[in-house]
């Protein structure tokens, strides 16, 4: 597959199939993806922790999943992803280099497990500190990458003066793009 079919079927997710998780050798898989991209002045400030079974249970509450729904609580049991890949960091606010670092880990993260045929979420909108208590964790979580086999259709529709995705009735979601001439600007 070329690389820009791998980033049209790249969709963020929302209903996987609870029953599969990714094995460690999958997630170290992605790890090693991880460590060989191009990061600014190549300081990769982040790590990761790989949460499943009764650790990502603790994890689901504090997730909001869709922004753009409001009505939407999320997946329910048998819905959620089997994977969580936490994004940690030793500061809390990290400086506008690391965040820019954290999205290129996080882009690799979720291109490599479509690859592996997996489907994921990146998620920003959580509870930052409760997670890392719940878990034990001395880092700041910074994202939560949700991954696991995708429960759900995702289709591109084209851009018509809004950006905000929906579900339909089905549960699949529908999500609007502009075109690629449209971000080309080389108006002076």
């Amino acid at each position: 597959m070329d690389f820009y079919e791998l980033a049209k079927q790249t969709r963020s997710v929302r209903k996987f199939d609870e029953n599969v998780r990714l094995s460690d050798e999958e997630v170290m898989h992605l790890m090693d993806i991880v460590s060989v991209l191009p990061v600014s002045r190549n300081r990769a400030s982040y790590s990761f922790y790989h949460a499943t079974g009764e650790e990502a249970k603790m994890i689901y509450p504090h997730m909001r999943w869709a922004l753009n729904i409001p009505e939407w609580d999320g997946p329910e049991e048998g819905e959620r992803p089997g994977s969580l890949l936490l994004v940690l960091t030793d500061d809390v606010s990290p400086s506008p280099m690391n965040c820019v670092n954290l999205g290129i880990a996080a882009l690799g993260i979720v291109m490599g497990a479509r690859e592996m045929g997996y489907s994921a979420c990146i998620l920003r909108s959580i509870d930052h500190n409760h997670i890392a208590k719940k878990l034990g964790l001395k880092k700041t979580v910074q994202l939560v990458i949700a991954l696991g086999k995708g429960a759900q259709e995702v289709t591109i529709e084209p851009y018509e003066g809004s950006d905000k995705y929906w579900m339909d009735e089905d549960g699949n979601q529908h999500v609007p793009k502009r075109t690629g001439a449209s971000y080309l600007d080389n108006q002076k």
